[in-house]
């Protein structure tokens, strides 16, 4: 298992215990991070199958040497990456993932290239007609908040036009040498507790949308499966189908991963190289817990540094506007 980016995931426990080999990827903070506390929550037979790796997504040498004592295949996934990358950053991770997969075989596993179709289904099952109202609200108030433009890139999906944008993308894949599987979320979709906290009517708007998402299994070129394509999204959600994230009264940004933003930070002009990324995310006080089944629809929940967030400046009190 490759996780990149492996941000603060508990998988390295859980493949541990299995007795499975776990390397996590990630910018030096994280890794800093991750790496000195994981450990001490594993038996010391365990941490020797738990590696801890600094990279530079985008640059082949650093991957290599990351990957260099895996014999065998490997099981890349990547999670809240691809979106904050341009066209030619995404065509240099997938360069250099094609190159791992033909050194040691193996495949790319992602849930970004339909990341925006999962947040449309799951935002509509929980807030219905509001839902482009938000929309709206977001795109209006976090247009200024980062100096990337998320979504862009030929990988990423659009909800407004899921059959032309997913041919787009494959077609992408293919210019580097990969191919694409679509793997519907639904049928992997493990019990969640959160979905006991909404009406019965919610949960299940948000199992059936899952019904319409996949993640992507990517390997090597050749002839691709036939699929059948996802019709578009309708009634209404044809724009702003590209979120920066929400924001309003009584909101506060959750950081994932890397660091807290406070409402009134604004990040300086660093630009997206490698693994950074400028990600956030917020919730409003009237979803309550809703906002965990929020969290895991795009594939973050298990990469909140919530403690993080409470402690930063500004950072909301606990029970006032966190979940």
């Amino acid at each position: 298992m490759v996780d990149m980016p492996c941000g603060y995931t508990p998988r390295a426990i859980a493949f541990a215990k299995k007795g499975l080999p776990y390397y996590g990827l990630d910018l030096p903070v994280v890794i800093r991070e991750a790496s000195a506390q994981i450990p001490a929550l594993i038996s010391p037979e365990q941490r020797g199958l738990v590696h801890y790796c600094e990279v530079d997504a985008t640059n082949y040498a650093s991957l290599e040497k990351a990957l260099e004592d895996i014999e065998g295949g490997v099981c890349i996934t990547t999670e809240g990456l691809l979106m904050y990358f341009t066209d030619s950053e995404a065509g240099a991770l997938c360069d250099n993932i094609r190159r791992i997969l033909e050194k040691k075989g193996g495949c790319w596993y992602t849930a970004d290239a339909e990341a925006s179709l999962q947040y449309v289904v799951t935002m509509r099952a929980l807030v219905g007609d509001r839902f482009m109202e938000i929309m709206k609200n977001a795109t209006r108030q976090t247009s200024d908040k980062s100096d990337v433009q998320i979504g862009k890139n030929a990988l990423i999906t659009k909800p407004a036009d899921m059959p032309g944008s997913i041919q787009n993308a494959m077609a992408f894949l293919a210019k580097h040498g990969l191919k694409a599987e679509r793997v519907t979320v639904a049928e992997h979709m493990p019990e969640l507790t959160s979905l006991l906290r909404v009406s019965p009517q919610q949960a299940t708007a948000v199992r059936e949308g899952m019904k319409r998402c996949a993640f992507w299994k990517i390997t090597l070129s050749a002839a691709a499966p036939a699929m059948e394509l996802p019709s578009s999204e309708t009634e209404g959600f044809g724009i702003h189908a590209s979120m920066n994230g929400i924001r309003g009264p009584g909101m506060h940004p959750l950081c994932l991963q890397t660091r807290a933003l406070c409402p009134r930070f604004k990040p300086a002009a660093a630009k997206s190289n490698g693994l950074w990324r400028k990600r956030w995310l917020v919730m409003n006080q009237e979803f309550g817990d809703n906002a965990l089944i929020f969290i895991y629809s795009i594939g973050g929940l298990h990469n909140v540094s919530l403690q993080k967030c409470l402690n930063a400046p500004d950072a909301p009190k606990r029970g006032q506007n966190a979940p």
